[in-house]
């Protein structure tokens, strides 16, 4: 009787010993998760706070000169939106998505023109800036090929 009682005993302490790894590991995996979650929310907060992410981007078809000037506030963001679209096949520009199809993306360049530091002044205002610089780039281009959709 006594053996049987203490081989319970020691089935009981295997048995929370078990249960406490097993804990453990799920609190090491949720915590894991936790810090990935905070790890990239920080990246997010940290990207969103950069003074350069604004600008003008050209895509440019080097094979048959046609090209497309924008400008946005998050200018890389804009550019994997635009790539993004073309491969799904879903780009608003008709013209610019047959040639990425007829191309297999392969004749568009995606260029960085300008990139546009937000100001501390409160009179100026990210919009218009944009707009100035996406004009004038457009008219530095004017010559070098026509445009998709000017």
């Amino acid at each position: 009787m006594k053996q049987d009682m203490l081989k319970n005993q020691q089935d009981n302490m295997q048995d929370n010993k078990q249960d406490s790894t097993q804990d453990k590991k799920q609190d090491d995996q949720s915590s894991g998760q936790q810090n990935h979650k905070h790890k990239n929310k920080k990246g997010r907060e940290d990207y969103k706070q950069q003074d350069d992410r604004a600008g003008i981007y050209r895509v440019h078809n080097i094979e048959t000169g046609m090209q497309w000037i924008d400008s946005s506030a998050d200018v890389q963001g804009a550019i994997n939106r635009m790539q993004f679209e073309l491969k799904l096949g879903s780009h608003r520009r008709h013209a610019l998505q047959a040639d990425f199809k007829v191309s297999a993306g392969k004749a568009l360049q995606f260029d960085i023109l300008e990139r546009i530091c937000k100001k501390v002044d409160p009179s100026w205002n990210l919009q218009e800036a944009l707009e100035q610089a996406r004009t004038l780039w457009r008219e530095e281009f004017a010559a070098s090929g026509a445009f998709y959709g000017a």
